[in-house]
């Protein structure tokens, strides 16, 4: 079917009508009787009534559907699109009785009572995409079986495009942290300040001693050196310590004879988006590797994003020999704390890569227990039926 054409087709109660009509039409001429010829005639008339008005109901409909432009993998977002009658519609009536299906739509067919024939229509529903990468769906469907149900009309068109809005997005994998894995790096970022590594000489002095030799004479309190009659001078607090460095090594090395699935570097790809997201929360610059690519230096916002965006594009490069990852020492070797990601099993690569790297913390997919796997809940579920609702 074209885009924009409708497909008729008769429906059980049309049929019903139909053969009514033939029925009471044969009859009236079988027995002579102009009362039931003209019931035949009346039914056949309203049978193609309801034809030419089915036909005609959805002609010239046009669905705007602006997307964000990026949604977390089977996360609910929320979707506002317009309806409105094309400039070349047959009709200028209102369209009735419809329904719109939206391909990532949560609940496939939304109904609309009738749409104007001077107005836009807005129409809301939360959507949902279940894959990540670049997502585009470039066609609508709408049902309507006005009038009286005797025929059901199913058109196809594309969404409108429009300059500032675009019906592309981009679909990241959604954050996920194991609850081990969480806490091991609240206690890091707690445990370490921020850094500053030199004292602030505006800041609040702790406690006042007596002058040395060598101090510079900006630091002389003098107000209290008048009071006590001798030099005073402010000792500032000492300076904290420099900051954790943080890397992040993702890697997928594939074992001779082994089996790696699908759902293990999804899984793999969750945790690094979690990873990434933290650390920007916190304002931490890391060092991240995705090998084989290059590392890169994560400092500001725009470079995390920048590499979040990436794991929705992120393709499995397998490799079965260890040694390639020791081009990940060198770019690695300032860290204090490294997190190695994989979706093979670290019982095959983790002793290889500690003695490589040093300290680091290892993760894979295959070591998460049950109560650490992320689950839908029933409240959740609840809700988004609402939202679809």
């Amino acid at each position: 079917m074209k885009p924009g054409s409708p497909n008729i087709r008769q429906t059980p109660a049309g049929f019903v009508a139909l053969w009514a009509a033939v029925g009471f039409l044969a009859t009236g001429l079988f027995l002579l009787s102009a009362p039931v010829l003209l019931i035949g005639f009346l039914l056949l008339s309203t049978w193609f009534l309801c034809r030419y008005l089915a036909t005609r109901n959805l002609h010239g409909l046009r669905v705007r559907r602006p997307l964000p432009a990026r949604a977390w993998v089977n996360r609910s977002f929320a979707v506002e699109a317009t309806l409105s009658r094309g400039p070349n519609a047959r009709s200028r009536r209102r369209m009735r009785e419809l329904r719109i299906s939206d391909p990532i739509a949560v609940s496939k067919l939304q109904e609309i009572p009738q749409l104007s024939d001077t107005e836009d229509t807005d129409l809301n529903y939360a959507a949902r995409c279940s894959r990540r990468g670049h997502v585009r769906t470039r066609q609508w469907t709408a049902i309507s079986d006005w009038p009286l149900g005797w025929f059901e009309n199913r058109s196809v068109g594309d969404f409108v495009e429009e300059k500032s809005a675009s019906n592309t997005i981009l679909v990241i994998p959604d954050p996920f942290l194991p609850p081990g894995l969480r806490d091991q790096i609240e206690g890091l970022l707690t445990a370490h300040a921020l850094w500053t590594g030199i004292p602030d000489p505006t800041s609040e002095f702790r406690l006042l001693r007596e002058f040395r030799n060598g101090d510079p004479v900006r630091r002389i309190h003098w107000p209290a050196s008048l009071r006590n009659g001798d030099l005073l001078v402010r000792e500032p607090d000492p300076p904290r310590p420099m900051p954790s460095r943080y890397g992040i090594l993702i890697h997928c090395f594939s074992p001779p004879g082994e089996m790696v699935t699908p759902e293990s570097f999804e899984m793999i790809l969750r945790i690094a988006a979690g990873l990434l997201y933290r650390f920007r929360e916190a304002g931490i610059e890391i060092i991240y590797h995705p090998f084989p690519r290059k590392a890169a230096r994560l400092r500001h916002r725009e470079d995390f994003d920048r590499e979040i965006d990436q794991l929705a594009l992120a393709i499995r490069s397998p490799f079965s020999s260890l040694s390639k990852l020791d081009s990940a020492r060198k770019e690695l070797e300032n860290c204090d704390e490294i997190f190695v990601l994989s979706d093979a099993n670290r019982g095959y690569w983790e002793s290889t890569v500690v003695s490589q790297l040093g300290r680091c913390h290892c993760i894979d997919s295959k070591s998460l227990s049950l109560g650490s796997k992320p689950i839908v809940s029933r409240a959740k579920r609840q809700r988004e039926r609402r939202i679809a609702s």
